[in-house]
C-alpha cells in the first residue's frame, strides 16, 4: 500500500489510476452480473487491473510474470469458443501494451533483434499461404497466434537489457520449475494411490489407468509438452553447475533442480524427450568436455543417476507390479509394429508429404494440415484437430518449401550468432547462460520431430532469451 501511494505521487500513474478505477469497476459489474462466474469472475478483473497497472509502471515485471507462469499451459486456464486463455498469454498482452506505452513516451532504445528480417519474409509468406488456404477462418487464427508469440519474443528481448534483469528473470524461471516439479511428483504419486483426476489434473489418458503407471504432464497439454519446456531450466542450471557459478543460486538448489527435472522428464515417459535427453547430454559431453568430465562430476553425476533410477523404479514399483516392465517395453518402443502412437506418426508423415506436393512453395496454408486431414469439415463438427508430430513436415505442408527455408534460416541465425556470443564473453554467468540456453535449443528441436505446434510461448521466449543473452554480452564491457 506504502508502494501504491507514493506510485500515485506521480502525475502519470495518478492519471493511469484515475482512469483505471471507473472503468475495473463498470467492466467488473458487467461481469459479475451477466456471466456465469458471476462475483468469482468479478473479483478476478479487478484483480487483473491491478496487476495491468503496476504492470504499466514497470513492464518488465509483465515479463516475469509471463515467465513464471509458463508451464500453466493447461491449468488454470478458461476457454471462450474455439480459443483457450492462457496466464501467461493475459500476461504477455498486458506486458506488449506496457512496452509499447513506454516506448512511445520515453523513448527507450529498441535492442537489436536479429532475426527480424528472416521473420517477417517468413510471416510474408505465412499471409500468402493462408490468402489461398481452402479453410481461410482456422489460417488467419493460426496466423494470429503466431504471430502474437513473435511479438511477445520482440519485446521479451527490448526488457531483458542488462546481466541484473537476466540474473533475475532466470530465478523466476527456476522458482517457476520447481513448482511445476514438485507438484508433478504430487501428480504421479496422487494418481499411484487413486486420487480422482479432479485433484492430481491428469487428462484420462495419462492415467495408471492406460499403461499401467501414470505419466507426468504438471500443468501442460500433454507430457511431451512438458518436458520441451522442462529443458530450458534443464539447459540452464546444468550449464550453472558445471561453470561453478553461484551468482543465481547455489550449488545446493542446483543440485536439487537437477534431480527434480530430470526425475519429471523420467516419469512423463515420453521417447520424444529421452532421445532429445540424449542429445542434450551429448551437447554438454562434446562442447564442455573439460568441464563434465572430471573425477567429482563423475560421483556427482554417478548419485544423480543413481538417485533417479532408485527414484523411479521406486514410483514404478508402487504403480503396480508390472509397471516397470511395462515402462521398459514402451521406452524401447517395442510396440513399433502394433501401438497406434509409432504407425500413426508413421502415417501422417506420409499424409503430410502427399499434401505438401499439393502447394510445394507456399504450402496449403497455416494451420490447414489438420482440415486438410478431415476433407475440411465444417469447425464446430471438430473438437480437435489432427497434427503432423512433426513440426518440420508440418512447416513443409503448410508454408511450403519457402516458410520451411526461413523457418530453418531464422533458426541458424539464432545458433549462430550464440555461438560467437558464447566466444565472446569471459562472464562466467552470462557464458552459462548462453551455453544452457543453446543446449535446450538443441533439444527442443529434436522434439520438434515428435510434436508440431509452432504457436508455443515458451519456444518463443527461449529465442528471446538467447538473443537477449547475446545482446547483452556484446554491450558487455567483459566481452573482449
Amino acid at each position: 500500500m506504502r508502494k501504491l501511494l507514493v506510485m500515485l505521487k506521480d502525475k502519470k500513474s495518478l492519471l493511469i489510476f484515475l482512469v483505471f478505477l471507473p472503468v475495473t469497476l463498470v467492466y467488473s459489474y458487467l461481469i459479475a452480473k451477466y456471466t456465469t462466474l458471476g462475483y468469482i469472475a468479478a473479483l478476478m478483473s479487478i484483480f487483473g487491473a491491478i496487476v495491468f497497472f503496476f504492470i504499466l509502471k514497470n513492464p518488465f515485471l509483465g515479463l516475469l510474470m509471463v515467465i513464471f507462469t509458463l508451464p500453466f499451459e493447461r491449468l488454470p486456464t478458461y476457454d471462450i469458443g474455439f480459443f483457450t486463455l492462457k496466464l501467461d498469454q493475459i500476461f504477455a498482452g498486458m506486458t506488449i501494451i506496457s512496452w509499447i506505452l513506454s516506448v512511445l513516451t520515453e523513448r527507450k532504445k529498441i535492442m537489436s533483434y536479429p532475426i527480424g528480417w528472416p521473420l517477417i519474409i517468413f510471416f510474408f509468406i505465412v499471409f500468402l499461404s493462408t490468402i489461398f488456404a481452402v479453410d481461410f477462418s482456422r489460417a488467419v487464427s493460426v496466423f494470429i497466434f503466431t504471430l502474437f508469440m513473435a511479438i511477445v519474443s520482440v519485446v521479451a528481448v527490448n526488457l531483458i537489457d542488462s546481466r541484473e534483469k537476466l540474473m533475475t528473470l532466470v530465478r523466476w524461471l527456476l522458482v517457476s520449475a520447481i513448482v511445476v516439479t514438485v507438484f508433478g511428483l504430487y501428480q504421479f504419486l496422487g494418481d499411484v494411490v487413486g486420487l480422482p483426476i479432479e485433484f492430481t489434473g491428469l487428462k484420462d489418458i495419462y492415467t495408471k489407468a492406460v499403461l499401467g503407471f501414470p505419466r507426468i504432464q504438471a500443468f501442460s497439454m500433454e507430457p511431451l509438452y512438458f518436458a520441451n519446456y522442462l529443458f530450458i531450466p534443464l539447459g540452464i542450471v546444468a550449464a550453472i553447475f558445471f561453470f561453478k557459478n553461484k551468482e543465481a543460486i547455489n550449488v545446493k538448489t542446483q543440485i536439487i533442480i537437477l534431480l527434480l527435472i530430470i526425475t519429471n522428464i523420467i516419469l512423463g515417459i515420453s521417447r520424444g524427450a529421452y532421445i532429445a535427453l540424449v542429445f542434450f547430454a551429448t551437447f554438454f559431453l562434446i562442447f564442455l568436455a573439460k568441464k563434465t568430465i572430471t573425477i567429482k562430476n563423475f560421483f556427482i553425476g554417478s548419485f544423480v543417476i543413481l538417485f533417479i533410477a532408485v527414484s523411479a523404479y521406486t514410483f514404478l514399483s508402487i504403480s503396480r507390479p508390472d509397471a516397470v516392465e511395462k515402462f521398459t517395453q514402451h521406452a524401447q518402443v517395442e510396440d513399433f509394429a502394433r501401438g497406434e502412437s509409432v504407425q500413426k506418426r508413421l502415417k501422417d508423415y506420409e499424409k503430410a508429404i502427399i499434401f505438401w506436393l499439393e502447394s510445394p512453395i507456399i504450402g496449403i496454408g497455416l494451420g490447414n494440415y489438420g482440415p486438410r486431414y478431415e476433407n475440411y469439415p465444417a469447425h464446430d463438427s471438430v473438437s480437435d484437430w489432427e497434427i503432423v508430430n512433426n513440426q518440420y513436415l508440418e512447416s513443409l505442408t503448410e508454408t511450403g518449401v519457402l516458410g520451411l527455408f526461413f523457418l530453418i534460416l531464422i533458426i541458424f541465425i539464432i545458433f549462430a550468432r550464440s555461438i560467437i556470443a558464447y566466444f565472446k564473453t569471459k562472464d562466467t554467468f552470462l557464458r552459462a547462460i548462453m551455453f544452457g540456453l543453446m543446449a535446450a535449443l538443441v533439444a527442443v528441436l529434436v522434439q520438434y520431430n515428435f510434436f508440431s505446434t509452432l504457436y508455443i510461448m515458451h519456444i518463443w521466449i527461449l529465442f528471446a532469451l538467447m538473443i537477449a543473452t547475446q545482446n547483452i554480452i556484446f554491450l558487455s564491457r567483459k566481452s573482449i
